[in-house]
């Protein structure tokens, strides 16, 4: 039997058997690791999130992979939303989503692969009230749909489905509870139990309830800067590389860094490892510069990063967005703007009584609905309607807060950044 001892010898004798780079060696190794890190942070912060989900011991809501989980009460920073969560394994087999009749209210069920891209959505701006039945392939699955049901190809076998349904005040929000529960996440088995016991066609021996599939993905350790690479090849393996990231990827087999393989840091000199350090640092400077540059201020409000949904190969734009929340819905879908000043720089504050001016462009554009909340509580009765001026009053928590612009399917004009949203002034 060969000790330990003898393997990592053995290992460090062939790192320094290798040729020794040059310096221009040692840049080329340094810029393909800012590439690495750049090309794997949102894969790591999507993986974060994978596992602050499903695994993580101090989650007490920790989500079981394949079931969707619906909460019961508005989001703090967007009080007009029910949300809807699943973790989806499709390397075994797909998953159906089935939408009920919407009528007049807003939806959308996101779909986000391991790298941060929206797939695909199932929404009212695509289907309007009533949308079709969905099924979820993984990218290994070739069999067609079933007549009737429309195909989402996912790109990665793991995907995340995010669920948005809008709530028309607190008097809606019983209603809105109700259509939540009719929203169905299935296996093939139990569609098709389903569908048999509600045609009546026959008395079903039963179907044995699905495997409970376990999340037991390895907690991250972002305190060692290699952990990015390591989560990054663990990730990859996970499935097929998309044929868009295929030349990259082999590429980035030079830093050891290979999809569903260990990240190897014993194959390389202390010189190499600093080359690759440097670029790694260098890579998340890069990012983190990107993201000061995403930032929109216009008056007191702060937009959100720019989602397109697919970044394609706008992988620094990618990063940027993922570093915020990776699963931040499309621009196109809603977008959110947060106020935490007045528009004379002054903190928010509970025992002041402030107007917020309409008066430049009006309400925001949208095709659907729009809505305003301080500290996470809804003002007035949901999407104010055409008013120029809104006052807020006192407020019964003390100290500072903050308001959100919540704006669903946004028009062009809050899209683009040419509509000014609300003034805030202080009125006492």
């Amino acid at each position: 039997m060969i000790s330990r001892r003898a393997v990592i010898a053995g290992a460090m004798a062939t790192s320094l058997a290798r040729p020794t780079l040059g310096q221009s060696g040692l840049r080329v190794l340094g810029d393909l690791a800012r590439r690495a890190a750049i090309y794997a942070a949102p894969i790591y912060e999507t993986y974060r999130r994978r596992w602050r989900d499903t695994v993580d011991p101090d989650n007490p809501g920790l989500l079981t992979l394949n079931k969707l989980d619906h909460t019961t009460t508005p989001l703090v920073a967007e009080p007009d939303t029910l949300v809807s969560s699943a973790w989806l394994d499709l390397a075994r087999e797909p998953m159906f989503l089935l939408v009920p009749d919407m009528g007049a209210r807003s939806y959308d069920f996101a779909v986000v692969d391991m790298f941060g891209d929206t797939i695909d959505h199932v929404s009212r701006r695509l289907y309007g009230g009533r949308s079709p039945p969905h099924v979820l392939f993984g990218p290994s699955w070739s069999n067609p749909p079933p007549t009737g049901v429309r195909a989402i190809q996912a790109t990665t076998n793991l995907v995340r489905l995010t669920g948005r349904i809008s709530v028309h005040g607190a008097g809606d929000l019983e209603a809105a509870l109700v259509v939540q529960a009719k929203v169905l996440l299935e296996t093939p088995a139990t569609r098709n139990e389903r569908r048999v016991l509600e045609t009546q066609e026959l008395m079903p021996a039963g179907v044995a309830a699905p495997e409970e599939l376990v999340a037991g993905w390895p907690e991250l350790h972002p305190d060692d800067p290699w952990d990015l690479f390591v989560v990054a090849a663990r990730t990859l393996g996970e499935g097929p590389v998309p044929d868009r990231d295929a030349a990259l990827v082999a590429e980035f087999a030079a830093l050891r860094l290979r999809p569903g393989r260990r990240f190897d840091l014993l194959g390389f000199s202390p010189l190499e490892r600093a080359a690759m350090r440097d670029g790694i640092d260098a890579g998340q400077a890069e990012i983190r510069a990107a993201a000061a540059r995403a930032i929109r201020q216009v008056g007191a409000w702060r937009y959100p990063p720019f989602h397109p949904g697919d970044f394609g190969e706008e992988r620094l734009q990618r990063a940027v967005v993922a570093m915020v929340d990776p699963l931040m819905p499309e621009a196109a879908e809603s977008m959110t703007l947060v106020a935490t000043t007045d528009d004379a720089g002054a903190p928010l504050d509970s025992a002041r009584r402030y107007r917020l001016d309409l008066r430049v462009d009006g309400p925001p554009a949208t095709r659907s609905s729009w809505s305003l909340a301080a500290g996470g509580q809804l003002i007035g009765d949901l999407r104010p309607g055409g008013g120029v001026q809104i006052d807020l009053p006192h407020r019964d928590q003390p100290g500072p807060f903050s308001l959100s612009l919540h704006v669903i399917q946004p028009g062009a004009a809050v899209l683009d950044g040419s509509w000014h949203p609300p003034n805030i002034v202080p009125v006492d």
